[in-house]
């Protein structure tokens, strides 16, 4: 099965023993990375893999020995640390759900993080914000310090409801 789009790496992967082995190892574990399905299979030939890879067939066959060997400073010792198996039609990548999960729950856990921070600003701005009732007040404070009586009203009333004196 193809994929298509883009793979998630884990950015631990320097810290792995893989990351101590040759430029051509590293590259043909990323390639295969990079070819996974979602169930942890990657559909290739090994000659399609180097070729992938951009390394000799050699060092593709070395690579994937490495990769099948057992690893007793592998960061994960299911199957004694091994990563890969051979099965029909390529290869399977032994902890490739496990860290798909695992990197899927941390992807998770922080978009519920940074949801949470929105909402409590949200709430914190609404919270700090005057009422309206308020804000009328403060305005209408506002507009009767700027309206001064400077002169009679051109219908000859004193705004009291009588008559201005001086009309």
């Amino acid at each position: 099965m193809l994929t298509s789009g883009w793979t998630k790496l884990d950015a631990d992967i320097t810290d792995s023993t893989i990351w101590q082995e040759s430029l051509a190892t590293k590259v043909v574990w990323v390639t295969l990375l990079a070819r996974v399905n979602r169930e942890g299979f990657v559909s290739t030939s090994i000659p399609g893999l180097a070729k992938r890879a951009g390394v000799s067939l050699e060092e593709c066959e070395k690579a994937l020995e490495k990769f099948q060997r057992p690893d007793k400073y592998s960061r994960s010792q299911e199957e004694e640390g091994r990563r890969i198996r051979v099965v029909e039609g390529g290869f399977y990548l032994i902890n490739f759900i496990k860290y798909r999960d695992g990197i899927d729950l941390e992807r998770r856990r922080a978009q519920v993080r940074e949801s949470q921070r929105r909402s409590r600003a949200r709430k914190k701005a609404v919270v700090n914000q005057p009422q309206a009732s308020e804000r009328q007040f403060e305005r209408t404070e506002g507009e009767a310090a700027s309206q001064v009586d400077i002169g009679p009203r051109p219908d000859g009333q004193d705004g009291c409801g009588g008559t201005a004196p001086w009309a």
